[in-house]
């Protein structure tokens, strides 16, 4: 994702990577990563390479994919919208709500669950970046999607930080309904 490479491509990659020593595999998060000194160095190249163009091209990239599924995670949880994302695009993003890979999107509320829950610094990263960036739609579809799972999930830290985010997005955004609504999450993540 980050690469922008086809996802079989990315994998290929990876394990060449991987088997070289320079990414650590991690099968059951599902995930790969560098070791922490080679994250930083990784780093230095990306900002002496590339430029900050590429790499926040890149980041935005994976904030959208990770936002769209723990949007379509989350839905799971609301009784009006399961299995059935609102439809639409947001913030001139033209891609749709839905999962951006159904074949691997969490199937039911259980995995749901299981995924929002294991990805939590991950979406809360990604809703940070959209809302730094100036995607206010995306930050108010994601956290009102959200407010159902946030009744089972008991975070509330980061329910606050959610909250308080969406509530400000709808404030730019000129929706003084949103906001209200927003604001009331919010009250409810205080309590």
């Amino acid at each position: 994702l980050l690469a922008g490479l086809p996802y079989d491509d990315a994998v290929a990659c990876a394990e060449e990577l991987t088997d070289a020593g320079l990414l650590q595999s991690d099968a059951a998060a599902e995930r790969y990563r560098f070791h922490d000194l080679l994250r930083l160095y990784a780093a230095e190249q990306v900002a002496i390479e590339d430029g900050p163009e590429i790499r926040d091209a890149a980041l935005d990239r994976t904030a959208r994919w990770m936002l769209r599924r723990a949007t379509a995670a989350a839905l799971h949880f609301d009784v009006e919208h399961e299995g059935s994302p609102p439809g639409g695009a947001h913030d001139g993003d033209p891609e749709p709500h839905g999962d951006p890979d159904p074949d691997g999107a969490p199937a039911g509320r259980e995995e749901a669950r299981a995924w929002l829950e294991a990805e939590r610094a991950q979406w809360l990263a990604a809703l940070r970046r959209a809302h730094e960036t100036g995607r206010h739609q995306q930050v108010l579809d994601t956290a009102q999607a959200r407010h159902w799972f946030s009744d089972i999930n008991q975070h509330w830290e980061q329910w606050v930080e959610v909250f308080q985010r969406s509530a400000e997005s709808a404030r730019l955004l000129g929706s003084r309904r949103d906001e209200a609504i927003h604001l009331n999450y919010l009250a409810w993540s205080y309590n």
